[in-house]
């Protein structure tokens, strides 16, 4: 069943999810014009976790994109959700965490629409501010769709599971596709693991070939 948990929980009971947010914390910190007062008071209430609390993991050094060749966006919506459950039931994941790589208010979110907003605010039992959810893979479908064509310039959405003996990283990028950060040693376990799935896997070039956010 679902859990919306607080963000500082999530990264005191996961030391990976704790190193890898922040991570990428602390890159956007990097790209941020500490001489610009207005940029700086903008972005530093979103950086909540620039320094881990139990700093012991490297940052993950493998580099891909994973994508589902939809032929309609009905078909993104039904199935690409699917094909990672796949993916993550034959890698032995059962647990993730959904979560944005910056602290958001869930309430200023940009939902393509009202409903899935709702839908999502419903899973979160009246904590709408600074939380994730931990959930069951198979839960995903649920879920995950409701981050579908979401407001572009919006912060990307998560998926980390808690432990796994092959770690990956995922965020849902603005075509559609899920950037995925992996240890290197695993490349090959993952590039086939993605085909068994029914997902094609490259670099920044299958964004390119699969802007599923496009389909109509």
């Amino acid at each position: 069943m679902m859990q919306a948990i607080n963000r500082s929980e999530i990264f005191k009971q996961s030391v990976f999810v704790d190193n890898q947010i922040a991570f990428e914390q602390q890159a956007t910190y990097r790209s941020i014009n500490c001489d610009d007062p207005d940029e700086m008071a903008y972005m530093m209430p979103f950086l909540d976790h620039l320094e881990a609390f139990d700093p012991q993991l490297k940052p993950l050094d493998g580099f891909c994109v994973l994508a589902y060749a939809a032929d309609t966006r009905e078909d993104y919506q039904n199935n690409f959700s699917l094909a990672i459950v796949d993916f993550f039931t034959r890698l032995k994941i059962e647990k993730l965490y959904l979560l944005s790589q910056c602290k958001i208010d869930w309430n200023e979110y940009g939902f393509e629409n009202q409903e899935k907003k709702s839908r999502f605010l419903k899973t979160l039992d009246g904590k709408e501010n600074a939380v994730g959810l931990l959930l069951s893979v198979k839960e995903l479908p649920d879920v995950l769709p409701l981050f579908f064509y979401r407001h572009p310039d919006h912060p990307h959405i998560n998926l980390i599971p808690p432990v796994s003996d092959i770690p990956v990283d995922m965020f849902l990028c603005k075509d559609g596709n899920l950037h995925t950060l992996f240890d290197e040693r695993n490349h090959g376990q993952l590039k086939t693991t993605a085909a068994a799935s029914g997902l094609y896997m490259g670099s920044y070039e299958v964004c390119q070939l699969y802007r599923n956010s496009q389909l109509e």
